[in-house]
C-alpha cells in the first residue's frame, strides 16, 4: 500500500495507481470496537495518501446513487492530484 502502511487492513477493491479503495462493511462492522478500528484504518489510509469509500448493505440498497457519487468524487480527486 505504500511506505508507512502497517498491514492492518485489506481493501475489498483497490486501484493502486489512483490510491482509491472501496470497503464493504458486513455485519461484523456493527459493534463499537469494530467501528473504532474501521475509523483508525481510514485515517491511516488517508495519512499515506489513499482515499477510501465505505459502503454497507443499507447504503447500496437505499442510496446507491450516493455511493456512486462518493466513489466518482474519490476518483476525480485522485486524477486531479495527478495520480
Amino acid at each position: 500500500m505504500g511506505a508507512g502502511w502497517k498491514d492492518r487492513t485489506v481493501l475489498d477493491l483497490a486501484c493502486p495507481d489512483l490510491r482509491v479503495g472501496l470497503y464493504y462493511d458486513g455485519g461484523t462492522h456493527a459493534g463499537a470496537a469494530q467501528k473504532t478500528k474501521d475509523f483508525v484504518q481510514i485515517q491511516e489510509l488517508k495519512d499515506i495518501g489513499w482515499d477510501a469509500v465505505r459502503a454497507d448493505a443499507t447504503l447500496l440498497r437505499r442510496e446507491r446513487p450516493r455511493f456512486i457519487s462518493q466513489t466518482s468524487k474519490a476518483v476525480a480527486r485522485a486524477v486531479a492530484a495527478g495520480r
